[in-house]
């Protein structure tokens, strides 16, 4: 039996960021989940490598660990105002590396708040 219990494992996301992204990470179940368990998964799959997501009241909103909202808030604030002050979408698209239907739809989303 222990042979069997060492063959499964969980990918547990991992509280470490790299670019942004979330690791994730494999623990063994024995040092998880306790034996009757581990058997009762075992019916279900057995050697293979399973997920399992977070609860949904654990899950954060989009951005909520970085500050790329407000980082975005702000560029589709300035990227409006360069708009209303005169520049043409085309110039916006060159000045912040976007395409040219991303600027559009930051003027039209902008344009929608105000």
């Amino acid at each position: 039996m222990q042979q069997a219990i060492k063959t499964i494992a969980f990918a547990i996301p991992n509280r470490n960021k790299t670019f942004r992204r979330a690791k994730m990470s494999y623990n063994k179940v024995i040092y998880i989940l306790p034996n009757d368990l581990i058997e009762k998964v075992q019916e279900y799959v057995d050697g293979e490598f399973i997920y399992i997501p977070r609860k949904s009241s654990n899950k954060k909103e989009w951005g909520a660990g970085t500050s790329i909202r407000q980082e975005l808030y702000t560029r589709n604030t300035q990227i409006y105002e360069d708009y209303f002050a005169g520049h043409s979408s085309q110039d916006l698209s060159k000045k912040y590396f976007l395409s040219l239907k991303s600027i559009q739809r930051i003027i039209r989303q902008q344009k929608n708040i105000d």
